[in-house]
């Protein structure tokens, strides 16, 4: 296997240049959680295009990569990563044509929501504040408030980096479930472009939810600390997991400086200096004193980089 050096020497200086190579650098200014250690080397595409050329490239030459958007579901290993980091930040067009939407995989959640209210479309109130960019979201079928992302998706464009081809995937056919798409367990899939359909909407009407949902989320969550959002999905049954973490007596618990939230016991949020051990610590304890008192066993939702 080639080294990353080695690999992003095959590529001309111009196509380095245009793609903002970066060594060294520190997953921790990368992510929402402000945790981890150092990757071989960063590098944001300005298109879709090089994006699809570059992925094929690392995946045909066995380079390890990650693709990472707004970081916002992620815990990033203290020790690095060992290979190539995606960041979809630059691949932020987005374009409408009646009720249909066009968005790129990097364009942050809250942006495609404020884009199409001022063009008088509507309908994904509730997942506004959702520190996501459309290809997380997509990936995780991020909701809020009763919605999902799925909901609303018409269609997506997809790459196969083992094949090199990019076809589109219609919503039936990306598995949506509670917190999942055929993304997780398709690993070779990379969401490139996501297709909205929605409601024409008063522009009034949609900035009135969404300041009610801003106010929701500044009462009930730990926003002045990084985290990476709800450590948990809510388990089969219907009874959330903070609730569930909450009657273990585990809100507040601190480890190193990593904390299950005082605010709101879904949360594990970085106090100060938290390790990815630290997170990791409190997540399994969470799950070990959960399947203990109530036999519940409680699923991941922060995603391990």
């Amino acid at each position: 296997m080639l080294s990353v050096h080695d690999f992003l020497s095959s590529f001309s200086p111009a196509f380095l240049a245009e793609n903002t190579v970066l060594f060294e650098k520190t997953l921790a200014s990368l992510t929402t959680f402000h945790i981890g250690g150092v990757a071989d080397a960063v590098i944001s595409p300005p298109s879709v295009s090089s994006l699809c050329t570059l992925v094929c490239a690392a995946k045909a030459q066995g380079i390890p990569y990650r693709i990472l958007g707004a970081g916002s579901n992620i815990l990033a290993p203290d020790e690095g990563f060992q290979g190539l980091v995606f960041l979809t930040k630059k691949l932020n067009k987005i374009s409408i044509n009646g009720n249909y939407v066009l968005a790129e995989c990097g364009l942050p959640l809250n942006s495609l929501i404020l884009h199409t209210m001022r063009h008088g479309l509507g309908g994904m109130s509730s997942l506004y504040g959702i520190p996501a960019s459309v290809g997380g979201a997509v990936y995780m079928n991020a909701g809020a408030h009763g919605d999902e992302i799925s909901r609303h998706l018409v269609k997506a464009e997809v790459l196969d980096a083992e094949s090199g081809v990019r076809f589109y995937l219609a919503n039936d056919e990306l598995s949506f479930a509670y917190r999942t798409s055929v993304l997780q367990s398709q690993k070779n899939l990379v969401l490139l472009r996501a297709y909205f359909c929605l409601p024409s909407v008063l522009c009034e009407e949609t900035r009135r939810e969404i300041c009610e949902v801003c106010r929701r989320r500044r009462d009930s969550q730990p926003l002045e600390f990084p985290s990476a959002g709800s450590a948990f999905r809510r388990p089969e049954g219907g009874v959330e997991a903070w609730r569930l973490i909450d009657a273990a007596g585990l809100r507040g618990m601190r480890i190193g400086g990593a904390e299950i939230s005082k605010k709101h016991a879904g949360f594990i949020v970085n106090c100060g200096g938290a390790t990815a051990s630290d997170v990791r610590a409190l997540l399994d304890i969470c799950q070990e004193r959960v399947g203990a008192l109530f036999g519940v066993r409680l699923v991941r939702e922060i995603e391990f980089l």
